[in-house]
């Protein structure tokens, strides 16, 4: 390929920025680079009407092969784990990619007892829960809000990581109120 290409890679994810970068942008252009194929020359969010992040998207300028290129950006983004859902955009052809479920664990922010918010740390929470999780998934990314923060987890099955949680966060006191839904 003698000429550029450019095309986005929608991310199903509601990463921030920072996340955005570690997880995907960074991984993906040093593959690309490394490949001699091209580089990711931005990225951006996509913010519904409560400013709240709905997806993610990489720019992507290609050099090299275009069918190589599309592989290694394939095979990047599964291997730290791509949300279900997410696609290649280019010109008028979108290609589904993704091989992770996304679980969402909530949290109340408001309505429960001031004892609770004061006797136990988040911290402790999601430690406990990626303990349980142990291979079955991962944390990528959270959303804080006046209401409620949610922390999403990306994984091969939904159910295996709501089974692996499901008893502890259905006891403890931090998680009354809240719950698990799948988001991808």
């Amino acid at each position: 390929m003698n000429q550029e290409v450019f095309l986005t890679v929608r991310i199903n994810d509601k990463c921030e920025p920072i996340d955005r970068g570690d997880m995907y942008e960074d991984p993906l252009h040093d593959a690309l680079e490394e490949k001699k194929l091209g580089e990711v020359t931005g990225g951006g969010s996509q913010l519904n009407e409560n400013y709240n992040v709905e997806y993610c998207e990489l720019e992507v300028c290609l050099t090299g092969n275009l069918e190589e290129a599309k592989k290694v950006i394939i095979e990047t983004l599964e291997k730290v784990g791509l949300p279900k859902g997410s696609k290649i955009l280019l010109e008028k052809e979108e290609i589904p990619i993704g091989n992770h479920d996304v679980m969402a664990v909530h949290f109340d922010n408001l309505s429960l007892p001031n004892s609770v918010y004061e006797e136990n740390d988040i911290n402790d929470v999601l430690e406990e829960i990626e303990n349980l999780l142990g291979d079955k998934g991962r944390r990528n990314s959270h959303r804080s809000g006046k209401e409620e923060t949610i922390v999403y987890y990306g994984g091969i099955s939904f159910e295996t990581m709501k089974d692996a949680v499901s008893e502890f966060i259905t006891n403890h006191p931090l998680c009354q109120n809240g719950g698990i839904t799948q988001d991808a």
